[in-house]
């Protein structure tokens, strides 16, 4: 019977925890930016896998070019993205990834909005009330009101995709396939031969 109490106690600190208390919020909060560089024989081939990958996954990309990647990818699959980086078999010269916590930012443009928005419904009352003279003075300031809110309401807007979504920026360097300059043949008496002359007599001898 204690027992059973106790597992009750752990699991009730533990919705606690998840649910009411800022600290363990199960919400994301932070701004996830990973950049790689990647060396590459197919530049086109392997964006192409990456952006089939995003497609798959509800991700999308911002720019293509042969030498820059860059997307956004859903928190939750930040892991399983590196794991393709990985897996595609190039060659990772860096990777590296940066977490930002942007709560504060998010509170603060939260309050500035509302405080704007309770200053414009007062505004707008009065301007029903206003005569002529003071009409115009409040309707500028109207119009200021709501390019500040318009301004605030997208940079939170921002926000929110940014703890949404993680920034991916990958650039690539291309690699070329290097030929061997000398293959020894598996017949010894062709390597002790020197074709250079060899091609050189022949061709005297056409002559």
């Amino acid at each position: 019977m204690k027992g059973n109490k106790f597992f009750i106690l752990i699991v009730m600190l533990l919705w606690i925890m998840i649910n009411i208390l800022p600290g363990y919020s199960a919400e994301n909060y932070r701004r996830i930016t990973i950049t790689a560089s990647l060396i590459v024989f197919d530049p086109e081939g392997t964006q192409e896998t990456i952006v089939a990958w995003l497609t798959e996954n509800r991700g999308y990309f911002l720019i293509k070019s042969d030498t820059l990647l860059t997307a956004r990818v859903q928190v939750e699959k930040v892991r399983d993205f590196t794991h393709l980086l990985e897996a595609l078999g190039v060659d990772i010269e860096k990777i590296s990834e940066t977490s930002e916590d942007i709560r504060e930012e998010l509170i603060t443009l939260s309050s500035g909005i509302k405080s704007r928005e309770e200053i414009l419904e007062k505004n707008l009352k009065l301007f029903n009330r206003a005569d002529v003279e003071d009409t115009l003075g409040i309707e500028q300031e109207l119009v200021l009101l709501l390019n500040e809110i318009e301004g605030l309401k997208g940079r939170l807007n921002k926000l929110n995709v940014d703890r949404k979504y993680a920034y991916i920026e990958i650039s690539f360097t291309f690699k070329k396939s290097a030929l061997p300059q000398n293959v020894p043949s598996s017949f010894a008496w062709i390597n002790t031969l020197d074709l250079y002359q060899f091609k050189q007599e022949g061709f005297s001898n056409e002559n």
